[in-house]
């Protein structure tokens, strides 16, 4: 506005109060303003903290902007319905703090989401650290019936193995086989429940359902022994070594099982129960059939 026009607003405010009885624009204390924008700051963030949260960011930020919108239209009618009333209430500094606040916060809880699933990605499967982020239940005790299929393998005669070399580098070999097998389970929806010693057990059908779950299993068992030549390949690579082949393996069985969070309050874990799940322990006696 050019400052003629401005000098011309003023004019005929003045005018209109003199003649037509119109009250002149008032303007609220400077400490007023800032409790007007202080208090849709804090309405911001009541929305980002209330909006319920996933751990996909662009859901999140889709729900905190609704948010967001319905409350910025609501600045908008107020200081509108205050100008009628000669009330000039700042517009632009709250829907800044109003749109800021909740931004900062989604942000910062998508970055600290990422960084869970990195963290009990290292432990859990992915699909169990999804439940876990997204489904408010998900970390309450109990379970459920479902039909799935457990998988448990093997590294045949390791114990003898293990106590032939040394500690370390028994520790370097089961890495490169639970490495290579995690990333094949992983390949073909399965979800690691535990590693025992240098065995695995892993489940198909749950968390996630399938109804596929036992093909999935035997595809899984099959691309496992096809793997361990490569695994005992890159265990030649290592120096100072006997020569070591490594065998597998590998034990399948599918039925009801009671799955879900199992423990107490201070320490639980994703697993299954019931007599159907019990059949790997056959590995500990050495009758479990190789695949």
């Amino acid at each position: 506005m050019a400052g003629v026009e401005i000098q011309a607003n003023l004019i005929s405010q003045i005018i209109s109060a003199v003649l037509d009885n119109r009250p002149l624009i008032q303007t609220l204390s400077e400490p007023i303003e800032y409790l007007w924008i202080l208090l849709w700051w804090g309405v911001g963030t009541t929305i980002a903290i209330l909006m319920p949260q996933s751990a996909k960011f662009w859901r999140s930020l889709l729900l905190t902007t609704g948010g967001i919108v319905i409350a910025a239209t609501a600045i908008m009618g107020i200081t509108y319905a205050s100008f009628l009333e000669s009330w000039w209430l700042p517009v632009v500094p709250p829907i800044m703090a109003l749109v800021g606040s909740p931004l900062m916060i989604v942000t910062a809880q998508a970055y600290k989401g990422i960084k869970i699933r990195q963290t009990f990605g290292r432990y859990l499967s992915d699909d169990v650290v999804k439940v876990l982020l997204e489904d408010p239940e998900g970390l309450q005790l109990g379970g459920e019936t479902r039909r799935i299929t457990i998988l448990v393998s093997d590294i045949r005669g390791f114990s003898l193995l293990a106590s032939r070399i040394p500690a370390e580098v028994v520790v370097k070999i089961l890495n490169l086989y639970l490495e290579t097998m995690t990333e094949i389970i992983f390949k073909y929806g399965g979800t690691i429940d535990e590693f025992l010693g240098d065995g695995i057990l892993a489940i198909f059908g749950a968390p996630l359902i399938q109804e596929d779950h036992a093909e999935k299993a035997v595809a899984t068992a099959i691309a496992m022994q096809q793997a361990i030549k490569s695994v005992n390949d890159r265990i030649a690579t290592l120096k100072d070594l006997p020569d070591i082949s490594l065998e597998m393996g590998i034990s399948i069985n599918t039925g009801e099982v009671v799955i879900g969070n199992i423990g107490s309050k201070a320490r639980s874990k994703y697993g299954v129960v019931g007599h159907q799940a019990t059949y790997y322990y056959l590995f500990s006696s050495g009758n479990s059939g190789k695949i």
